[in-house]
């Protein structure tokens, strides 16, 4: 079982596949530019992270996005805590910038039910792909 992919014209920021360990989930919305992030590993693999920007049509091309990643070197429990305090940064300074603040989703999970619960759960999540009334 798999999270869906982008749909032609979309591009597809962040697979979510079964057995993938996601921690979190990170968004900040501004007015005119909004922030996403994820940390998460596949078992036996170092630490990823990604953090996205998508800008408003007047700001930049029409909601485009500017996508980043992170590798740890290892996949402990010491570069877990390094990653999360990066991004925790990160995105408490993307809010102070904006005004706003960060919303933090604590996921905790390899499952791909799990994962899409928690996620169409958020009013700001944007999930392409997924067919009305589709099983994730």
């Amino acid at each position: 079982m798999s999270a869906p992919t982008a749909e032609e014209g979309e591009v597809a920021i962040l697979d979510i596949v079964e057995g993938r360990y996601f921690v979190g989930f990170w968004f900040v919305e501004g007015e005119k530019v909004d922030w996403f992030a994820a940390v998460w590993r596949d078992q036996g693999k170092p630490w990823r992270a990604m953090y996205r920007f998508r800008y408003a049509p007047e700001v930049r091309d029409p909601g485009r996005k500017s996508v980043y990643g992170i590798e740890a070197k290892t996949g402990s429990d010491e570069d877990e805590r390094k990653i999360m305090d990066a991004l925790n940064m990160a995105g408490e300074m993307t809010a102070q910038v904006h005004k706003t603040k960060v919303q933090y989703v604590d996921v905790r999970s390899d499952s791909v039910q799990v994962v899409m619960g928690k996620l169409l759960a958020q009013p700001w999540a944007q999930l392409v792909g997924l067919a009305p009334g589709g099983d994730a």
